[in-house]
């Protein structure tokens, strides 16, 4: 198959997102499932929609191809995406990074940028209120008063 005819190739579904970086890169699905650490079955089977995409495979594949969980679950590559503002532009850098970071990487950084980002707002004196005091959806809180 040649370039243009992978590039003509449909991106609906996960397992046809992944097929198509595959044969981007020029690997059978033997190749591919034995450099990600997978079975060739299992990775086969995902691609054909057979099976569901774990989390181990998801994160083998976007950290392989360098590609964010949007683009791999949804359909959605980075430049589909709206940046209208410097702010917006800073966001979007950080979640296209996090997304690209497996799920060890993301544990180790979250309490590192919540207390980086406590601290600097400690030091503006903007540390923010909760944002809602309304029960959320789910089961019904117990009122403590009542015995």
């Amino acid at each position: 198959m040649d370039r243009e005819e992978i590039s003509r190739l449909p991106e609906d579904t996960v397992g046809q997102r992944m097929k198509k970086l595959r044969l981007t890169a020029g690997l059978s699905q033997d190749k591919l499932s034995e450099y990600l650490g997978f079975t060739p079955n299992y990775y086969g089977q995902v691609e054909r929609g057979a099976k569901e995409l774990s989390k181990n495979l998801a994160n083998a594949m976007c950290s392989y191809f360098n590609v964010t969980y949007s683009y791999l679950y949804q359909g959605i590559s980075p430049d589909q995406l709206r940046e209208e503002s410097g702010y917006d532009t800073c966001k979007n850098h950080i979640i296209r990074y996090l997304e690209s970071c497996t799920e060890e990487e993301c544990e180790l950084l979250y309490p590192i940028l919540k207390t980086m980002v406590q601290s600097r707002r400690e030091q503006e004196g903007t540390l923010r209120a909760p944002q809602s005091t309304k029960p959320r959806a789910g089961r019904p809180r117990k009122n403590p008063l009542k015995k």
